[in-house]
């Protein structure tokens, strides 16, 4: 994921990367950050070569400005995800659209930070698509249809839903590295060597396995069950406050 920032005090422009580079971490998602000063110094990149697949900036005190500045990429259709750090974003956030702006407080602790990232790595998620090659042909398939996907010793079986109760299986004859990599975070998550998965396609978690929402059932190594599990609660967590439902888990 390359990222951008907007900080302008140097001080919390350390602590915004640092937090960042631990939510990609926790992800296995590598995250490049590009830190510009201001809004212009941004828009000279953004419109030189549009590099980015989010944008994150301290608004506090500009969010009327940052406000338009959304808008105008969103009028675009840049797709590019725009999150605002600002002390007044709870009163802002059910006043706009999330679509075309996501705000958190400033300054953001790692909780914070880490549910609006997994909300970015949704809506990319939606727009995204991968291309697989079988034996006898190139498919195009929708990330956002995707279960999970299996490593095999000559390649990989993709499991997705193009539609509600409707399951299909694919090989592919690319190996997982290649294909996780491509997907490149998107809101899926490695539970285990043989096994990436796609957090809002989980129902249940345990220590041994994962039951995914069309019913199939998919191991979950001990190492990375704690990482799983916490972006699973996040996701959980971030979709009941946007329905306005109590957070239950």
């Amino acid at each position: 994921m390359k990222l951008a920032i907007i900080e302008r005090e140097r001080q919390q422009e350390g602590q915004l990367r640092r937090l960042v580079e631990q939510w990609g971490c926790d992800r296995n998602i590598p995250v490049d950050t590009t830190v510009f000063a201001d809004e212009e110094q941004f828009f000279i990149e953004w419109d030189r070569k549009r590099g980015f697949d989010g944008l994150l900036a301290d608004v506090s005190g500009w969010e009327q400005t940052y406000l338009n500045t959304a808008k105008k990429l969103k009028e675009q259709k840049s797709g590019l995800i725009v999150i605002g750090m600002t002390k007044e974003a709870k009163r802002l956030q059910g006043n706009i659209d999330p679509q075309i702006v996501q705000w958190i407080p400033a300054p953001p602790g790692q909780d914070d930070l880490c549910a609006c990232m997994d909300w970015a790595l949704q809506r990319g998620g939606e727009r995204q698509y991968l291309l697989i090659s079988t034996a006898k042909k190139a498919l195009k398939i929708s990330a956002r249809s995707i279960v999970y996907i299996e490593s095999m010793p000559n390649g990989c079986v993709v499991e997705f839903c193009p539609q509600p109760h409707r399951t299909f299986r694919v090989h592919t004859t690319e190996d997982i590295a290649t294909l996780e990599q491509r997907l490149d975070g998107g809101g899926f998550v490695r539970c285990h060597s043989a096994y990436l998965c796609r957090i809002d396609m989980i129902r249940y978690i345990n220590p041994a396995w994962i039951e995914m929402k069309n019913g199939s059932r998919i191991m979950v190594c001990r190492n990375l069950y704690g990482q799983v599990r916490r972006s699973f609660v996040r996701y959980f967590k971030l979709e009941r406050e946007k329905s306005g439902k109590p957070n239950a888990v």
